[in-house]
């Protein structure tokens, strides 16, 4: 399904600069990795939402961190549940601190449903074409 990537910044950077829609298909089809994903899971599917205050928390972005593939399997503890707010915001301002800045900044516009404001050729109808179940999907989360 996908190949070792450097961040998932750095697969929608690559997605939205192909020009053309056939290559971008080809590129997100052969890369898509499960973080990248579950990030559009968030941003897309109309059943999330993050109930977080909007815009970027207050966090020391970490210049050394590396991206790490199943460090976003932990997305799902943002999810509203039994915990407190304070503390499912504490767990997203330690996320991002975790991950490479340049990966933080997309996780903030994911919360924000505002990927596509990012990356304008990764929208819902490019996410309906190449990966339909990412607008219904909840498991994930």
């Amino acid at each position: 399904m996908s190949v070792e990537i450097e961040s998932v910044s750095s697969f929608f950077k690559k997605v939205n600069s192909f020009k053309q829609e056939k290559r971008r298909i080809d590129y997100f089809n052969k890369n898509l990795t499960a973080a990248a994903k579950t990030i559009l899971v968030g941003n897309f599917n109309p059943k999330i939402d993050l109930k977080m205050p909007s815009g970027a928390p207050p966090y020391e972005p970490n210049e050394d961190a590396e991206h790490n593939e199943k460090l976003y399997e932990k997305m799902g503890r943002f999810m509203p549940s039994g915990q407190h707010q304070w503390a499912r915001e504490k767990m997203f301002i330690d996320f991002l601190q975790s991950v490479p800045p340049e990966d933080a900044k997309v996780i903030i516009a994911h919360k924000d449903k505002k990927l596509t404001e990012m990356y304008p050729n990764i929208n819902k109808e490019f996410i309906s074409k190449v990966c339909p179940e990412v607008l219904g999907w909840i498991y994930l989360y």
